[in-house]
Formats: structure tokens, sequence, C-alpha cells
């Protein structure tokens, strides 16, 4: 799979004093500042030719790694790993739908969200990492997503085509969308 590139990967995420770095196909993890690191594998599978995409922690001893591979046409497949004891092992959770190219994975410990842009934006959903649903699509080109997270166990906030410069000549929307049930639908926030 030549020439795959995707927006940007997020390679460090928090949660409750633990922090999980993307470093290439490893993960980082480190539950006292940074003074010790614990290095392990990512799981993606050879299928998974682009690797690790991006990484979660949703919870003090659990992680989510998005890998992404078999890009064609806007579309890519995306697998999601589950690990319960800080990224030693990790679980083959399920695939969130083809389209759009992996930007970043956010959860907590009941749900996940991943969001995706390639000709449109993509948010998708799940309970347990097994079954993914569109939680929210907009067919703007693939103007995509910044900030994806979550504040609370079931608030979670999102900017849409974000605005890289002032006036939005680009075209870009930056609407702000939050969610107040896990990410299972997002709503767009009128100022």
């Amino acid at each position: 799979m030549t020439g795959f590139q995707p927006f940007e990967f997020d390679s460090i995420a928090t949660y409750a004093g633990v922090a999980a770095i993307l470093d290439g196909n490893t993960v980082l993890v480190t539950t006292n500042g940074g003074r010790t690191l614990s290095r392990h594998a990512a799981a993606c599978a050879p299928s998974d030719i682009s690797g690790a995409a991006a990484v979660a922690v949703t919870g003090p001893k659990r992680l989510a790694l998005l890998c992404a591979g078999e890009a064609a046409a806007g579309s890519v497949d995306k697998t999601v790993y589950i690990s319960t004891d800080l990224g030693a092992r990790w679980t083959k959770a399920g695939s969130p739908p083809r389209g759009g190219d992996p930007v970043s994975i956010v959860g907590t410990a009941g749900h996940l969200v991943v969001s995706a842009a390639s000709g449109g934006s993509f948010l998708y959903y799940s309970v347990n990492g097994a079954r993914w649903s569109t939680a929210y699509f907009a067919g703007d080109g693939g103007t995509g997503f910044a900030d994806l997270g979550f504040t609370t166990e079931s608030d979670g906030v999102v900017v849409h085509g974000p605005v890289h410069t002032d006036g939005t000549a680009g075209g870009f929307p930056g609407q702000l969308l939050l969610t107040s049930d896990g990410g299972a639908k997002w709503h767009v926030v009128r100022f």
C-alpha cells in the first residue's frame, strides 16, 4: 500500500494519571509523569500495512489502539485492539467502517469514537469496540476533525473542519460538536 498518508495521527493520550505515546509501532506508557516508561509492541496485524494510527487511554489500566491498512479510493481498513493491562497484551475488538483515512481514537470505559476523513468527515462509535456505527457524517470533501475528546464519561467535544487561518478562506466550517451520550450522537453548537 504505497502512498497512504493520513491527515495526522494522534501520538499521545492521557487519562487519570496515565499517558500513552505512540512511537511508530510501539506504545510507550507511563503512570508516573514520565519518570519511567513501559514499552509494548502495538498489536497491529500484518494486514494493517500502515500500522498503528492512534492510541487512547480509556481507563486507569485500559488502552485502545487504532490500526490502519489496505487503503483504496477514500477508504481504509481500520482495526481496534483493546488492552486491559496498559498495553502488555492486546485483544482484537473489531473494525470501524472503511470510509475515510483514520485520524484519531478516543474513549472512556464504556465508549469509543474514531474520527476519519477523506471525501467526507466521519465519526464512528462503538460501545465495546466490536460493533461500530456512523455517529456523524459530513459530506464536506474531508475537512476532518480536531481536538476530539471527552470531558466526562459521557460528554465529548470535537471541532469539525478546524479553521487554520482567520477568515476561513479555505471554507472550513470551524463548527463545535458536542455529545452527551458517549459519542453515539453528535450535534452542532450554534453560537
